[in-house]
């Protein structure tokens, strides 16, 4: 656990770094050759809790990271200071994720245990990276290891890949089509593929997500379904808070729709508005108009909705 808190410390100090750069206007920001060298020690070591190790390689995500900024947040500079490092490392080291990656593909039968969760774990984060370093046939690895997945484990970390794609890509909707249908009805797993393409980083993530809307999967009236859909939409930090506002306009209309329906589920979808005065003035007067907007639905709103969204307005 030691490790893992020092190397998450190292991790914030090195993306915070590259985020101000970024943010300075600066095309290609420098990440220390000695934290790509820590990642690849941490790589190649001989780990006997092979779980804990891909824990070791996984970078801090983008709302947490916002935590620790004292100025503005600038949303789409964090997301390219994420990306960045996580490239760096990914193409630096793409030889030895590939080797670590086919070392793991043993092909065995599904077992719960703790080597075999490890090995899971250790061998979807490799291909996490493989994807990250845009390596020509990494779309194509991870269309496999999606088709050829005995875990739902599995599956979902081909599928979080391969949404990251754009919408047009064959193995993209291939996987998402195969997913939906193996799904047979499940409601969990199909709140888990509404929440992978909510959650996606691609430039259409908001098209996707109006699409979705109208999914004959989805209904407003099922909680959980809204809360995977539009919950993880509102906690996509780059792309609700995009720089149009659009994000914030399509979630204040689900509010306002869903507010008739379930209240309460309203309410918490206004959470994402709460940071609103951390961001840049452009955007605190956006995320302010739609809290208004809010509030003047005509008919009224719900105690609930009323009592969240005026203590953001005020805040």
């Amino acid at each position: 656990f030691n490790r893992w808190e020092a190397g998450q410390r190292l991790m914030t100090r090195v993306l915070l770094s590259v985020y101000e750069e970024v943010k300075a206007g600066k095309k290609d920001p420098k990440v220390p050759e000695s934290f790509v060298q820590a990642a690849k020690e941490v790589l190649t070591s001989e780990a006997k809790d092979q779980q804990l190790q891909a824990y070791m390689l996984i970078l801090p995500g983008e709302t947490t990271l916002s935590g620790f900024l004292k100025d503005a947040i600038d949303p789409a500079a964090l997301h390219e200071a994420r990306v960045h490092v996580k490239k760096t490392i990914a193409k630096s080291l793409e030889s030895i994720f590939r080797a670590k990656y086919k070392t793991l593909s043993t092909g065995e039968k599904y077992k719960l245990t703790a080597g075999e969760v490890g090995r899971r774990a250790m061998r979807n984060l490799c291909l996490g990276y493989l994807m990250a370093s845009e390596a020509k046939d990494a779309s194509a690895v991870a269309a496999t290891h999606f088709k050829e997945a005995n875990s739902m484990t599995d599956k979902l970390s081909a599928l979080g890949a391969l949404v990251d794609l754009p919408a047009e890509s064959e193995e993209r909707q291939a996987a998402l089509k195969a997913f939906y249908e193996d799904a047979n009805g499940d409601a969990l797993v199909i709140d888990k593929w509404f929440m992978l393409q909510a959650a996606a980083s691609s430039s259409d993530t908001l098209k996707n997500v109006k699409a979705l809307s109208k999914h004959e999967g989805f209904t407003l009236k099922n909680p959980n379904r809204v809360r995977s859909l539009y919950g993880a939409f509102g906690g996509n930090m780059h792309i609700f808070h995009g720089e149009d506002g659009k994000g914030y306009e399509f979630l204040a209309d689900v509010i306002i729709q869903l507010d008739s329906i379930n209240p309460q589920i309203a309410a918490r979808l206004l959470g994402s508005f709460a940071m609103w005065k951390k961001f840049d003035e452009k955007r605190q007067a956006m995320m302010k108009a739609q809290l208004l907007r809010i509030l003047d639905k005509k008919g009224g709103l719900s105690a609930d909705v009323f009592e969240v969204a005026s203590k953001y307005a005020k805040a």
